[in-house]
């Protein structure tokens, strides 16, 4: 602070010089906070009521009027009420699934506890089966119960895991999903045409062995 100007005063008045405080940790923690509820965003458009609210307390958490305790309890709580709300959303169980046709439909049930509509990205992958639509796809998770059909040809039989991942359309927010396993008895293509193949060999080794044995029969 100034001290008050005496006119009758002749005394210098020296000024401390006062450093700039380094807020490049609190820059970095503002980023990573945005990428969060960007990331939120994408999910839920404008239908969370609360975003806006923490999207306005990243902003100020570089206030030069808080101190690095209040900061990082900004980034605390804003993280966290975003987590509170993804929790909500409820992945399928990881039960087990038994394909018994070489094209078929594995059914996703999702439950969505939000009062609104959210947006995710759905990543499959699995050794032994081709997804039809690719092996990522948007969804839209209504209030409640969700089904998502998932259409796949099985490439070989056998036992596998399908797993299952939910993120964000913008990435920040990523969901574990399950690792179900998926049993399959089905033949896909190549392997009927391997198995017509060997009962044609097996059939016709058997013919001319049945020959061969007749033709030395008959010689004596």
């Amino acid at each position: 602070p100034v001290p008050p100007l005496d006119p009758d005063d002749e005394r210098v008045v020296a000024l401390v010089p006062r450093p700039p405080a380094d807020l490049r940790g609190a820059v970095r923690a503002m980023d990573d906070t945005r990428r969060v509820t960007d990331a939120y965003r994408s999910m839920t458009g404008e239908g969370d009521p609360d975003l806006w609210a923490w999207e306005r307390a990243n902003d100020q958490s570089l206030s030069v009027a808080i101190d690095d305790t209040r900061r990082l309890q900004l980034h605390f709580e804003v993280r966290n009420a975003i987590q509170q709300r993804t929790d909500q959303i409820e992945l399928p169980p990881a039960r087990r699934v038994v394909v018994t046709s070489r094209e078929t439909t594995i059914p996703l049930r999702f439950r969505n506890g939000l009062d609104f509509d959210v947006e995710l990205v759905l990543t499959t992958r699995s050794p032994r089966l081709e997804f039809d639509r690719g092996r990522s796809r948007t969804i839209v998770l209504h209030p409640g119960e969700n089904r998502v059909d998932l259409p796949v040809t099985v490439r070989a039989p056998g036992e596998s895991l399908l797993r299952v991942e939910l993120s964000s359309p913008v990435p920040g927010i990523e969901l574990d999903g399950p690792d179900v396993p998926v049993r399959s008895t089905a033949i896909s293509g190549v392997g009927a045409a391997l198995s017509i193949v060997s009962v044609v060999f097996l059939v016709g080794w058997w013919v001319r062995t049945h020959r061969r044995k007749r033709r030395d029969g008959a010689k004596l």
